[in-house]
């Protein structure tokens, strides 16, 4: 076996191994999870199965369907590492950001385990306490409909959480319809107008490292003033969520108007 063909059968296995990890530690069949096992069997089986030749390039001479899928797939690899390097700038961003001055907080939900915060809505939900603490004057905004599985809104069980740790109903505005991200920041925007928020209020979005560069993308195309603060993810889940994360961005950037 070549050195390349090394390689790939190590890729692909640390692909099948790491959504085996991820389902055995986190559960939660979705496209981060899986596809990292898919690549990783089809790697794997390319790995065994072609003739034990090295790796030519000689059909990109000519103009054929070879040569163009080669082409495609090499646009793809640059436009993912280009997404992941913007996604990384604005999770350090968000990782110093500064919530002075602010006059809402909107908080995104990310999915229960029945009527409890995930662990990744937890971490979210952590650093939202921490600013709210420091501001008193800060009103928050937990905004996420029900899901399946869910035995309430992601929205009344964040409201629960900061009731929980002593935050004032009085501060805390429920948003329970939305079911993407683009819905989240469009729904917490009317529910803030609502309750008699500015034009220009300025709005810091709490949500996972990972999520900024998409949610800065969508709140701009709504007209919402907003600055993003980054809650952390766990380690095992990175190399799972920012790859749909990927496929969520051209998604978005796409559809989501």
């Amino acid at each position: 076996m070549t050195c390349f063909k090394r390689l790939v059968l190590g890729v692909g296995l640390l692909g099948m191994a790491d959504t085996a990890l991820v389902l055995a530690i986190a559960g939660g069949i979705n496209l981060g999870t899986l596809l990292p096992g898919t690549v990783g069997t089809l790697l794997v089986a390319w790995a065994m199965v072609t003739p034990r030749t090295k790796v030519e390039l000689s059909f990109l001479h000519q103009w054929n369907l070879k040569a163009f899928a080669f082409l495609l797939g090499l646009v793809g690899l640059i436009s993912f590492l280009t997404v992941q390097g913007l996604m990384l700038y604005y999770a350090l961003e968000g990782a110093n950001a500064d919530s002075e001055g602010a006059d809402w907080c909107i908080v995104l939900g990310a999915g229960l385990r029945g009527d409890n915060p995930s662990l990744t809505l937890r971490r979210r939900l952590d650093k939202a306490l921490a600013v709210v603490r420091e501001q008193p004057e800060l009103r928050v905004v937990v905004s996420g409909g029900q899901g399946p599985g869910e035995t309430i809104s992601e929205a009344e069980a964040m409201r629960r959480w900061l009731l929980e740790r002593g935050i004032a109903p009085a501060r805390i505005l429920i948003e329970d319809n939305a079911t993407s991200t683009i819905e989240n920041l469009r729904y917490s925007k009317e529910a803030m107008a609502t309750a008699g928020a500015q034009p220009d209020a300025r709005v810091i979005v709490v949500s996972n490292d990972f999520h900024l560069l998409r949610v800065r993308i969508l709140a701009r195309r709504i007209g919402l003033n907003a600055h993003t603060i980054a809650a952390p993810t766990p380690w095992y889940l990175l190399p799972n969520v920012c790859l749909r994360e990927f496929f969520a961005i051209a998604k978005s950037f796409a559809l989501d108007r």
